[in-house]
């Protein structure tokens, strides 16, 4: 039975409107593409501009709680709307780090994806 792995990259507006950072999840397997641009990222309800990845001080100053390079795939603790890509949701297990380097969350793809409710999610890497 396979398992993946993945970590979350933030994206932020590239025009600092309203909406704020995105959180997206990843597998580790993946190389990021990001696909979230304008019209596309609207039609998901996403943001309405262009968005990059966060600075490491906009990560630090969202995620307080977490060590870095530690970061949940739950946005919505930290007032974060978040993607993710189907490919994590399809898999049979999947774990990722809850905060910190020494606990380690498992579930089953089906569960993440009840976790993550209403999320917005797709095609968001390429994966190798």
């Amino acid at each position: 039975m396979c398992a993946a792995f993945f970590r979350i990259s933030v994206v932020r507006s590239a025009g600092g409107d309203d909406h704020g950072n995105v959180g997206q999840a990843l597998h580790l397997s993946a190389r990021e593409q990001c696909r979230l641009r304008r019209g596309q990222a609207s039609a998901r309800g996403l943001v309405d501009e262009r968005i990059g990845l966060a600075t490491e001080a906009e990560i630090e100053s969202c995620f307080r709680d977490c060590d870095a390079g530690a970061l949940p795939p739950l946005g919505e603790p930290y007032g974060m709307k978040v993607c993710y890509d189907d490919a994590v949701a399809t898999q049979p297990e999947i774990y990722f780090e809850a905060g910190d380097h020494k606990t380690l969350v498992h579930m089953s793809g089906a569960d993440f994806a009840r976790l993550m409710g209403d999320a917005s999610h797709g095609t968001i890497a390429r994966h190798m």
